[in-house]
């Protein structure tokens, strides 16, 4: 389930809550998580029937159950990402364990089982065996595993900008000032018509123009991004150009933490070709994460809270009228004033004071005077810093509890507040309509 709620987080996630109890029947269809299939056979390649399968989540301890049929098919679903160990067991065969089984974000992994003849008492452990092919599927696509979602340099540390990494993208637009909205065409598909999930729900907004991606994480709360590019699976629709999966991290049995900051500023910075001098810049990431237990093997939790916090400028050119002029006085212009009364020209193209309007004389001091040496008026007299500012607080939170093997419940609150704000240094708002200022709060459960 998702909706985005107004107002305070505290009360949106109440709020949320409530909704959780009243429309459970909304969940959707696409997941983020895995599943497995496979066949049980023995030595000699005959079915074997009502053998009891286990996979268990070794971070968590969690794990499901499934019994093979009477062709030793089994198959468990819902699984989330991560490091599992498989069991199997049937009366007259060795235990089967295979360890270091790795899930990914919607795959769907084929584990045939070969049971051996002998007491159950007795253990058959795979460590290691040949990759496996995704069989079970003819979806094209690619992951982008955890280590690489923490460790690529990425310049806004946010993992919208990762499916950068696949090489069918033709890119239209990865930013909208501050704000990453990435805008592509993937694998020949329709552009800026892809579908963005996140935990299994969507999180984009899809007007008549463009999809714009409204909920971009920190990195650091995200586990995987796995991006699916064409043949894909009976569940998804509405997109003729790609869908893209985020699966958000969860807590384990462990206790885990992390601080972090990321910066970067003007010193760090060389001089641009045409520039006079560097442009000043602060761009501050900082935040922290942690997650853990609240009851072993059965409630997790996990928390991310970042400030985003960016001062970029760059230098623009523009017209302000002479201190002179602002008075009346337009005596250094080659044009003739004209009298809008009589259309007869002013004398020496100075307006008199006392036909000049009050309200036009109070909005002419806002203007700054030319400081660019030997430009009268209107020739691009006056060089200013123009600066964008971006206050981005995010917390994103994740609760998971196990009911038994075949009954979980997630809860995911996000919340992402963007003041951004457009500006010039050396004269007030009133004065150029290049200042302003937008101010968004997305709160999703």
């Amino acid at each position: 389930m998702r909706r985005l709620l107004p107002g305070p987080p505290c009360r949106a996630l109440g709020l949320a809550f409530v909704l959780l109890a009243l429309e459970m029947g909304t969940l959707q269809a696409q997941t983020a998580t895995a599943k497995i299939t496979g066949t049980v056979t023995d030595s000699s390649g005959a079915f074997v029937a009502g053998a009891r399968i286990s996979i268990t989540n070794v971070a968590t301890g969690t794990s499901q159950e499934a019994v093979s049929n009477n062709r030793g098919v089994y198959s468990i679903p819902f699984l989330n990402p991560g490091h599992y160990e498989l069991k199997a067991e049937a009366a007259g065969f060795k235990r089967y364990n295979r360890q270091n089984v790795v899930l990914e974000t919607e795959q769907a992994a084929t584990f045939d089982i070969a049971l051996a003849v002998g007491d159950v008492t007795e253990n058959v452990t795979v460590t290691a065996e040949a990759p496996l092919l995704q069989s079970e599927t003819a979806t094209v696509g690619q992951l982008i595993e955890s280590k690489n979602v923490a460790d690529m340099p990425l310049v806004d540390r946010r993992p919208g900008k990762l499916v950068e990494l696949m090489g069918n993208m033709v890119w239209i637009q990865t930013k909208s000032g501050f704000l990453d909205i990435p805008q592509f065409s993937m694998a020949g598909g329709q552009g800026l018509d892809q579908m963005w999930y996140m935990d299994g729900g969507v999180t984009q907004n899809n007007p008549l123009d463009r999809v714009q991606f409204l909920a971009n994480p920190p990195v650091a709360s995200v586990h995987e991004v796995n991006v699916l590019t064409n043949i894909y699976s009976a569940e998804y629709g509405h997109s003729r150009g790609g869908y893209i999966t985020l699966t958000t991290k969860s807590g384990t049995n462990e206790f885990h933490g992390s601080l972090y900051e990321f910066f970067r500023n003007d010193k760090l910075n060389a001089r641009p070709f045409f520039s006079p001098g560097k442009f000043p810049r602060r761009d501050n990431v900082f935040g922290g994460t942690v997650g853990g237990p609240i009851k072993r093997n059965r409630t997790f939790f996990f928390a991310n809270v970042e400030g985003d916090y960016r001062r970029l400028s760059s230098t623009s050119v523009l017209n302000v009228p002479t201190p002179a002029e602002t008075r009346g006085d337009f005596s250094g212009r080659s044009g003739a004033v004209l009298d809008p009364l009589t259309s007869s020209p002013f004398a020496n193209n100075v307006i008199p004071a006392s036909r000049l309007d009050s309200v036009g004389k109070q909005l002419a001091q806002f203007f700054p005077a030319p400081n660019v040496p030997g430009r009268p008026a209107n020739s691009l007299n006056y060089a200013v810093n123009s600066v964008q500012s971006l206050d981005q607080p995010m917390v994103v939170a994740r609760l998971d509890h196990e009911f038994n093997s075949s009954n979980r419940l997630y809860l995911r609150f996000m919340y992402m507040r963007t003041p951004m704000t457009n500006g010039l240094l050396g004269f007030g708002d009133p004065a150029m309509d290049t200042a302003g200022g937008t101010n968004t709060d997305r709160q999703e459960t």
